[in-house]
């Protein structure tokens, strides 16, 4: 629960992760908002994942997994050796998720999934910390940490040494992004790569494959 987090941390955006805790807004509106983002990346979701840098057998999470829209796609990609975690703050989303995937097929072709109730302002996790963990991605939803480097040195805590961290958020850029995502994203790309930098990630790579969103991919120490 939100009261969990520790009462000095100061959420960035109180209230931009509102309704996905907010048990009187079905789950449904909450999903069809959130896969409809971006379209963009709905649309182009394949496409997304194939350029995840992942290999089989790999132990990866999903951090701000939503409804699992990749789930199906990533888990096949690790394969039957690998391990893929959900990790989500919002209870409506990770029950949902266990729903999905329950309904997937052919479950043994896909990696293990498993989805994880984690806190907003960190990615520790008895559950999480059994793993070692070689690659983190968070998928438009950067934009959507209320504590954004607490969040970052938990990741760097959590990932194996040269694990990587991958980041697919909205560009916000003045004149050029439309404004409900002016208004709903809080910081551009450069502040985002800032705030990563500064926790000890390294670039190591920016793919040019989306208009609306950029794509990241950083070393962790």
């Amino acid at each position: 629960s939100l009261s969990s987090v520790p009462h000095e941390l100061i959420s960035i955006n109180p209230i931009i992760n509102k309704s996905f805790n907010d048990t009187s807004i079905p789950t449904a509106v909450d999903v069809d908002r959130f896969e409809t983002e971006s379209r963009e990346l709905f649309v182009g979701r394949n496409q997304l994942c194939s350029e995840l840098p992942l290999i089989e057998g790999q132990t990866i999470i999903d951090l701000g997994a939503g409804s699992g829209l990749f789930m199906e796609l990533v888990s096949e990609r690790l394969g039957p050796n690998g391990t893929l975690i959900c990790a989500e703050p919002s209870a409506k989303f990770c029950q949902y998720m266990t729903q999905r995937v329950n309904e997937l097929s052919n479950s043994g072709q896909r990696a293990h999934i498993h989805i994880v109730q984690t806190l907003p302002h960190t990615l520790i996790h008895s559950d999480i910390q059994m793993h070692k963990i070689d690659v983190v991605y968070c998928i438009d939803t950067y934009h959507h940490f209320e504590y954004p480097i607490e969040m970052l040195k938990s990741i760097r805590a959590t990932l194996k040494p040269n694990g990587l961290f991958v980041i697919v958020d909205f560009e916000r850029i003045p004149g050029v992004t439309i404004d409900r995502l002016m208004e709903h994203v809080r910081c551009g790309k450069e502040i985002v790569m800032n705030e990563v930098e500064s926790v000890g990630f390294v670039l190591v790579e920016e793919k040019h494959i989306f208009k609306e969103n950029y794509f990241l991919i950083y070393r962790s120490p």
